[in-house]
């Protein structure tokens, strides 16, 4: 999957290209690489989470999606989506007439 997005970029606050991908071993590298220490060293909420080991533990199920954001060819986001046994909590009339 690859679906083009924005972002800002925040240096000069110009929106720029980006793609939003299912997530590869490239993304996780560049996670190890370039952010997992920054994380680390700050007090964001996630900077303890280790998305190589979440990886390995929802590889074979097909409960899980997961996704990145790259820019500039360099990961700039990562997320895993729970997809089973969860239900929408809109009942089917008020779903429809959203349409």
């Amino acid at each position: 999957m690859e679906i083009t997005v924005k972002l800002l970029r925040v240096k000069d606050d110009i929106a720029v290209d980006a793609k939003l991908l299912t997530l590869t071993d490239k993304h996780l590298d560049d996670f190890e690489t370039f952010w997992k220490s920054r994380l680390q060293a700050s007090d964001e909420e996630d900077g303890h989470w280790d998305w190589v080991n979440k990886n390995e533990f929802t590889l074979l199920s097909s409960d899980y999606e997961k996704y990145a954001v790259e820019c500039e060819q360099i990961t700039q986001g990562l997320m895993m989506l729970e997809t089973s046994n969860y239900y929408s909590k809109k009942n089917l009339q008020q779903r429809y007439s959203l349409c």
